[in-house]
């Protein structure tokens, strides 16, 4: 007797992008990409090289290619129009500042990041340590 196990939870659309619910990740189907979503991206902050190095060496449901995520990239998951601005389909995040690998041209000692309490835009410092959620391309 075979025993089929969805491991699909949820569907919603915001901003003309499509996300799908999955253990440990939510795929983007619009834009082709998969975001983590387990419990490491709520605990762990870590510095803009470090965040690399997390990224690069994370393995999550059986991947290897993750990266640190753009600002564009991370900005379609913002939801202003709730608390705790991030998507309600991610189980797994903490109201505050999150990386991105796009460079603060004016800084170079500067990326960009997303405050997930407030939807607001941020420079962070380089060697100030901040959350993360990795993204790697759905191919």
């Amino acid at each position: 007797m075979k025993i089929f196990v969805s491991l699909f939870c949820g569907l919603i659309f915001l901003n003309g992008i499509e996300l799908k619910k999955f253990t440990n990740v939510v795929i983007d189907t619009t834009n082709h990409i998969v975001w983590q979503d387990n419990d490491e991206v709520g605990d762990y902050k870590e510095t803009s090289t470090m965040a690399d190095v997390y990224c690069q060496t994370l393995i999550l449901n059986g991947h290897t290619n993750w990266r640190v995520p753009t600002i564009k990239e991370l900005q379609t998951i913002v939801d202003i129009q709730q608390q705790n601005t991030i998507n309600k389909l991610f189980s797994h995040t903490t109201p505050d500042i999150y990386r991105t690998s796009t460079k603060f041209k004016k800084d170079s000692t500067y990326k960009w990041g997303i405050d997930f309490k407030t939807g607001e835009i941020k420079y962070i410092n380089n060697i100030d340590k901040f959350c993360i959620r990795c993204v790697r391309e759905d191919i």
